[in-house]
Parts: C-alpha cells; sequence; structure tokens
C-alpha cells in the first residue's frame, strides 16, 4: 500500500518550490508577516519531505533532485534579495529560524 504514496516527498518538494515566490514577492511588497508564514511552511515541508522520504523509504531518484534544487533556489532567492534590499537583519533572521526549526524537528523525528 506504501508504494502508492511514494510520489507525496516529491509533491512537497515541488510546493517547497512553488513558495520562492511568494516569500519574495511578499518580502519586496514590505509584508513581512505573510512571507513569514509562506516560510514557515517552506519550512515545515522540507522537514515533512525529509522525514517520509527516509522514514517511510519513500526515496525516488527525481527526489534526490528536487529537494536540494528547492533548498537551493529558496536560499539563493533570499540570498540575492538580501544584497539589494535593507532588510538582511530580517532575512538573516529567516535563515537562522528556519534552520533551527529543522534542526529541532529532526532530533525529534530521528
Amino acid at each position: 500500500m506504501s508504494k502508492y504514496f511514494i510520489f507525496i516527498p516529491n509533491l512537497l518538494s515541488l510546493l517547497r518550490i512553488g513558495l520562492v515566490y511568494p516569500i519574495l514577492n511578499n518580502i519586496f511588497l514590505g509584508e513581512f508577516a505573510i512571507s513569514f508564514i509562506y516560510f514557515l511552511a517552506a519550512a515545515f515541508t522540507d522537514a515533512l519531505d525529509g522525514f517520509l522520504a527516509r522514514k517511510m523509504h519513500w526515496q525516488t531518484y527525481l527526489g534526490t533532485i528536487l529537494d536540494p534544487v528547492a533548498d537551493k533556489l529558496l536560499l539563493s532567492g533570499l540570498s540575492l534579495y538580501c544584497g539589494s534590499m535593507t532588510t538582511f537583519r530580517f532575512i538573516f533572521l529567516l535563515f537562522f529560524l528556519e534552520e533551527m526549526l529543522l534542526f529541532f524537528l529532526a532530533q525529534q523525528f530521528i
């Protein structure tokens, strides 16, 4: 039965890729709270994706490509945006919170 759900981690990675634009756009518009909510959703999908892929053995070749691409798109987009705006402290806080959230979630589930 679990072989039918093997696509879920890949779907979560695609969702994280899709969240890159709303995160960056809302930062650009000055809607930091909305951007932060989208960012938390992206961090949650990242943690859930990794958990499901490892614990449920739902690892695929596509997933090994999509997961790092999603992470790099988000981090690169935020980094490039940091260089052009004065909201660097907010962006750094987002990076820090994502890493801490992923660390604590990984400790809980591993």
